[in-house]
């Protein structure tokens, strides 16, 4: 049987470089690694099931949006191997209703929101129209699983018939219709960022909403007041939801009211803007992929220090 310290499997592309810098550095620290793909998932399974191969440490950036990656969980069992994250963390992270409610419970700032339940479970509901009212025109509606790169999100709702008509794209899901929250604007900036949060680190950048452009952003653009907001805030979702590696996205409207827009990003995107004109600040991703090297090293009992 062949046994790797640690096991990384993503389903993007994207994701090589990430997932090829951290093995690089596991292996700096002389920890062996294994890396599954789409194309070498089948075979993965077949060595896993024949009991030829297994691994101490698995990080999953594929099965919350490619669910035959599970299949591999059925060989992997705790205490045996330990998951970052595991499926059922990153399952409830991702849903924005139980987020929204949780976020409510503990203080932190969101939208206004109206949380519809699925139409296969209640075809024929009744809207507030005067919640609707009160949301101003237009309204944002959302579904509360299926929203992965604005998946299935609609920016201009503008009466009850908007709402039920959509509700039934994504029949099996609880729908959030919520007021568009308008960032402060200045004639350099739209007041709209991103926060990134890394084993404990929070990292904080400006980033349109429009463009998807990041930049890092500094204490003496916002004050270290609304830093430290940031900060606080991470730390919070991150007690929430139980996860190490996440990304929210906040606003500071037109009101100077601060508000998290879109709740909890489970598995960010992480391409460095050195390669494409949309991606993380370098020295972000860096942080990051160490962050997580010293995480996974940590779990399994060893040193974080490089071998050579």
């Amino acid at each position: 049987m062949q046994v790797y310290d640690v096991c990384l499997m993503s389903d993007w592309q994207y994701d090589r470089d990430l997932l090829l810098e951290l093995e690089k550095r596991l292996q700096l620290r002389g920890y062996s690694t294994y890396l599954i793909w789409p194309e070498n998932l089948e075979d993965t399974l077949d060595l896993l099931r024949a009991d030829n191969l297994r691994f101490h440490y698995l990080v999953d950036r594929a099965s919350n949006t490619s669910p035959e990656f599970l299949s591999i969980y059925r060989f992997l069992n705790p205490p045996g191997t330990i998951f970052f994250e595991s499926p059922g963390t990153m399952l409830r992270a991702s849903d924005k209703a139980l987020m929204h409610r949780e976020f409510q419970s503990a203080g932190i700032p969101v939208p206004d929101t109206l949380i519809i339940e699925p139409y296969a479970e209640q075809p024929h509901i009744e809207i507030d129209k005067g919640f609707l009212q009160n949301l101003g025109v237009p309204f944002v509606i959302k579904p509360a699983n299926t929203t992965g790169g604005g998946t299935g999100v609609f920016q201009d709702g503008r009466c009850s018939e908007d709402v039920l008509s959509l509700r039934q794209q994504y029949p099996s899901d609880r729908y959030l219709v919520q007021e568009k929250i308008l960032p402060k604007q200045t004639r350099d900036r739209r007041f709209w960022f991103r926060v990134f949060f890394s084993n404990a680190e929070v990292y904080s950048c400006w980033w349109n909403d429009h463009t998807h452009v990041y930049e890092i952003l500094s204490a003496t653009e916002v004050g270290e007041t609304l830093l430290q907001r940031f900060v606080d805030i991470a730390h919070r979702i991150a007690r929430i939801s139980s996860l190490q590696l996440f990304s929210a996205e906040i606003a500071l409207d037109y009101q100077d009211r601060l508000v998290v827009v879109d709740y909890v990003n489970e598995s960010p995107d992480l391409r460095r803007k050195s390669r494409f004109s949309n991606g993380v600040p370098d020295q972000v991703v860096d942080r990051i992929i160490e962050n997580l090297a010293v995480w996974i090293l940590h779990g399994l009992g060893g040193s974080t220090e490089p071998s050579c």
